[in-house]
């Protein structure tokens, strides 16, 4: 007891320093929406690969997706209707998509490839390059991740165009068995243990929570960081929401 209370006041001490959680600015970049996807095992889905407001001119983008195969089963990726209404009036367009193995880490991935091949047509953000339709296969999580991606203006013979990329998760419903958000150390119940274990994680290169993203993402951001540290103290120590659940999401 006396250790688990003094690693709480260590957590206390280093949410303080760290100060107010609040949203970090936002760097230009391409993602997946939504960012999470809660469905049932049967159902199909679509996930977009979208542009921000920061992102503009842009003429041409590969992007390299994985997976989990045994949760998800692609069955098409299309344009969006912004690059058809665009190839409608202009010519050389080009789409395509194929799944492919890195040569060296052996790794499958999806490869999703459109550009214009003339002058001026392009596509600003916030917008969506391509729609990506999925059917879920079982219960359980899966990432859709960019293994890697490239964006290019359209000025002279194309320049990159830098940005970050942002994940997304598609949760399969009912979850597998020991879901449960919030509890880390798998012991009953939702207290001060998972608090300490969540820090030793963080900060202690202690055991990662199983499973992670399951239980572990209490906020539902797509990320394990301070702010589900944050989020857990309000909720078990200031009337705060319960962590979330994103099959329950209305709970």
């Amino acid at each position: 007891m006396a250790s688990i209370l003094r690693d709480f006041l260590t957590l206390l001490l280093l949410l303080a320093a760290l100060g107010p959680s609040g949203s970090a600015a936002t760097d230009e970049r391409v993602y997946f929406s939504p960012p999470i996807a809660a469905v049932a095992a049967g159902d199909t889905l679509s996930v977009y690969v979208s542009i921000d407001s920061g992102i503009s001119l842009v003429h041409y983008y590969r992007v390299r997706l994985q997976y989990d195969r045994s949760i998800l089963h692609l069955d098409t990726i299309v344009p969006s209707r912004a690059w058809d209404s665009i190839a409608l009036k202009y010519s050389g367009h080009s789409f395509f998509y194929k799944d492919s193995l890195d040569p060296i880490s052996g790794e499958q991935y999806h490869d999703l490839f459109s550009a214009f091949y003339t002058q001026p047509p392009h596509i600003d953000g916030p917008n969506q390059l391509a729609r990506i339709r999925f059917t879920a296969l079982q219960s359980g999580i899966s990432p859709v991740e960019f293994y890697s991606y490239r964006l290019e203006n359209n000025v002279g013979l194309g320049q990159l165009i830098p940005c970050g990329a942002t994940d997304g998760l598609v949760y399969v419903c009912p979850l597998p068995e020991g879901f449960m958000p919030g509890n880390m150390d798998g012991k009953p119940g939702i207290n001060v243990a998972d608090l300490t274990y969540l820090v030793s994680y963080l900060f202690r290169g202690g055991t990662a929570p199983i499973p992670l993203y399951l239980n572990a993402d209490v906020n539902c951001d797509l990320s394990v960081n301070v702010a589900d540290l944050t989020y857990l103290v309000s909720y078990l120590f200031r009337d705060g929401l319960p962590p979330c659940d994103p099959c329950n999401q209305g709970e």
